[in-house]
């Protein structure tokens, strides 16, 4: 992409939406809602009927998330919501954040395959090592040593991609200021429908970014857009969630946009690495995360380079001395 085409979509943006939230700023904590005399946000229940002793994080901790605070999410809904929509974000982006060195609750994850043959972990951030040790039986991981390219087919785990939507409208809503909650009644009830049983009336689409490089971000980064005219042809809202080298970016309909279920647009957010031309070609996906059954295990493949190997003889292993900066080539495979 040219700076020039950068600089125009960019501009779309601007023209029609403006930020009212971000989280740019690295040295400050965000909390949202009131500390005290909380009601929650989402079943509008205050103490003592319910508690607030858990640290509500807006943004879903395994993401990497330390600063974005939910004061106002009672202890309920957290554990709702934690174990019933965000175990299946957790599932989709597990690799990501294996492979950017993404710190969760309490460390780095590690990956195992399905068939045990496989496990990465990452053996010093700092220094950017990820030892890979893998059986010698295993058909999951290639090498082109000739061009130190490594390709290696990572299993993701079974999912249902409309709860992992779900997580993400949730968090949109986690950073709304409270005010503004009252034109979103139907999406919060829809995210807390744990049968399934209620549709949106349409398609839930996912705009999906990669980067080829080893977490380039650095940071997890949120933001959440108003439509500057509401009769315009786009989303009410449109939330974007980027880390390590991913970004998720979804339409954020407000309830008149659902009653009327008019198709509504969503202007793509370009990521600051769109023009740069030595990370390789930046990917582009719509993700269609309407399905509300469970998608089974299934396998994709992903292609690194790397500096050097050895060869671990007491592990029948091997081991990455310098984590690949590169990665290309991500396509599903059929198991």
């Amino acid at each position: 992409m040219t700076k020039e085409e950068y600089i125009k979509q960019m501009k779309l943006i601007n023209n029609n939406y403006f930020v009212i939230f971000s989280n740019e700023d690295d040295s400050k904590k965000y909390y949202i809602g009131k500390k005290n005399k909380k009601i929650c946000r989402f079943c509008s229940e205050s103490e003592p009927k319910v508690t607030f002793r858990t640290i509500a994080h807006a943004i879903p901790e395994c993401l990497g998330n330390k600063n974005i605070i939910c004061y106002d999410e009672c202890d309920t809904c957290n554990k709702n919501f934690s174990e019933n929509i965000e175990i299946h974000l957790d599932k989709i982006t597990l690799r990501y954040r294996n492979i950017n060195m993404i710190k969760g609750k309490k460390k780095i994850p590690s990956y195992k395959s399905n068939d045990k043959k496989i496990r990465i972990d990452v053996v010093n951030k700092e220094e950017r090592l990820n030892q890979v040790i893998a059986s010698q039986n295993s058909n999951s991981i290639t090498f082109d040593k000739d061009k130190n390219i490594l390709k290696q087919n990572y299993d993701i785990p079974s999912h249902v991609p409309s709860l992992a939507y779900k997580t993400l409208v949730k968090m949109a809503l986690s950073i709304m200021d409270y005010s503004s909650l009252k034109d979103f009644n139907l999406l919060n009830i829809w995210i807390q429908d744990k049968q399934q049983e209620l549709n949106l009336g349409f398609p839930l689409k996912v705009m999906f970014t990669f980067i080829p490089a080893i977490n380039p971000l650095q940071k997890i980064f949120v933001y959440l857009f108003k439509n500057k005219n509401d009769k315009q042809e786009y989303f009410s809202h449109m939330f974007v969630l980027a880390f390590g080298n991913i970004m998720y970016q979804i339409g954020i309909p407000n309830d008149i946009e659902i009653i009327e279920r008019k198709s509504k647009k969503m202007l793509k957010l370009l990521s600051p690495f769109e023009i740069e031309k030595n990370l390789g070609n930046i990917k582009h996906e719509i993700l269609d995360w309407s399905q509300t059954t469970t998608v089974k295990s299934h396998s994709v493949s992903m292609t690194f380079s790397y500096d050097k190997i050895e060869k671990l003889s007491n592990l029948n292993g091997i081991l990455l001395t310098d984590l690949p900066k590169n990665l290309n080539d991500l396509k599903k495979l059929n198991k």
